[in-house]
Order: structure tokens, then C-alpha cells, then sequence
């Protein structure tokens, strides 16, 4: 997804509670490394934060912004 809203917002994955900034114009994307189907995705966009809560039985989860692995 991209940060289309002129400003920075806080990106929260959950069900881990991970943090991560997302200044804007910036691009992020969840990846999702094994597991199996189905997967659970559900997404919330708040006034300065967006909480996108993921599960997927098995899977490992990767974070990458503007093309970069955020660890």
C-alpha cells in the first residue's frame, strides 16, 4: 500500500503489535513466506494510523518500505 495521505502515519501489524512508521508518499508491503490457506486479512485506517492484522497458519511475515526489508 501506499501513504497517500500527505502526512506520516504509524503502521501496526498485528497480531504481533509491530510498529512501523510510514512517512508519506512511501510505499509499504506485508509479505506473507509460507503457510497455508486461508488467511485472515483485515485492515483499519485510523485518523493517523493504519492497524492491518494478518494470519495466516505457518506463515513467516516480511515488512518492506520503498523496496527495502525492514527487520
Amino acid at each position: 500500500m501506499t501513504n497517500t495521505s500527505g502526512r506520516e502515519l504509524l503502521l501496526v501489524i498485528e497480531p504481533w503489535a509491530l510498529e512501523f512508521s510510514l512517512p508519506a508518499g512511501s510505499k509499504c508491503e506485508v509479505v506473507s513466506v509460507g503457510g497455508t490457506a486461508p488467511s485472515v486479512i483485515e485492515l483499519e485506517v485510523l485518523n493517523d494510523r493504519i492497524i492491518f492484522y494478518v494470519e495466516t497458519p505457518g506463515a513467516v511475515y516480511e515488512y518492506w518500505q520503498d523496496g527495502v526489508l525492514v527487520d
